[in-house]
Formats: C-alpha cells, sequence, structure tokens
C-alpha cells in the first residue's frame, strides 16, 4: 500500500469527485470505480467508497480506500 498527502490541499475538490458523488447517492452500498491511472501515485487503482451513518441514520461522513 502507498500514501499520498498530495490530495490534502484546497486545490483538490473531493466533493465533484466521482468516489464522492457516488458514495452521495448510493448511501451504504459500496461503490467500486472504474480503474483509472492515478497521476500523483504513478499506478492504476481503483476506489471504494461509502457513506457512513450515526444511529439516527444521518450521513457523518463519506469514506474511501
Amino acid at each position: 500500500m502507498r500514501q499520498t498527502t498530495e490530495y490534502d490541499g484546497p486545490q483538490y475538490n473531493y466533493l465533484t469527485q466521482p468516489w464522492y458523488t457516488e458514495a452521495v447517492k448510493r448511501g451504504k452500498e459500496l461503490n467500486f470505480t472504474e480503474p483509472f491511472y492515478d497521476t500523483k501515485m504513478k499506478v492504476n487503482m481503483i476506489t471504494i467508497s461509502t457513506s457512513v451513518s450515526d444511529t439516527l441514520n444521518q450521513v457523518v461522513s463519506r469514506f474511501r480506500v
């Protein structure tokens, strides 16, 4: 596994990224992106994302791996 902080800056608008927008649409279902080449990490990858809810079923986070 590799990790980067390249996406931590304000110029990376995660609210518009496919992994985020699809997680919003699908709720608690897992969302798998199509394979893509990450130019910052220089690897082929996919993203798995989902919404995380509290006990009142309110979305508290979007999570991706």
